[in-house]
């Protein structure tokens, strides 16, 4: 399957947003559950916004 401009720009929001939430968690006062959460959320949340850009402008 050829990389498109949608499925790159999910993959780097996906890992975009898993840093981001490692250094949240790593840096804020967080317990283990809100930790665990955060990091299975925010991964996904940037993912998709990132592919919905993508896809808005691939032309």
């Amino acid at each position: 399957m050829p990389t498109t401009l949608p499925h790159l720009c999910a993959l780097l929001g996906c890992l975009a947003g898993y840093v981001l939430a490692c250094l949240i968690a790593a840096l804020g006062a967080l317990d283990a559950q809100a930790a665990a959460l955060l990091t299975a959320v925010l991964p996904s949340a940037g993912g998709l916004a990132a592919w919905l850009v993508g896809r808005h402008f691939d032309t």
